[in-house]
């Protein structure tokens, strides 16, 4: 995933959450996407939302959860409104 114009990687330890049933071939995976956007469409959908305000103009914003927040280390500047993030050590 980029961020800020860094690669972040996701470890799959984190990201596969485990099978959908007990006899399952399939996984469920820790992040979702917003099924209005197309794979090319903001580099990676998978924590990117558009969402309309009151006054209908839209709002951009990613949301990082425990997924990704598991593989970084994160910094909040809440005086500066930023956030930063470094790599696992």
């Amino acid at each position: 995933m980029n961020v800020g114009g860094k690669e972040v990687s996701i470890s799959p330890a984190t990201f596969v959450l485990g099978p959908a049933s007990q006899y399952s071939d399939l996984c469920i995976a820790g992040a979702s996407a917003d099924p209005t956007l197309t794979g090319s469409e903001f580099g990676s959908p998978l924590f990117f939302v558009t969402e309309k305000t009151d006054l209908g103009h839209d709002i951009e914003f990613w949301i990082l959860g425990d997924v990704f927040l598991q593989n970084v280390y994160t910094a909040w500047d809440v005086g500066g409104s930023r956030i930063g993030f470094a790599t696992l050590a």
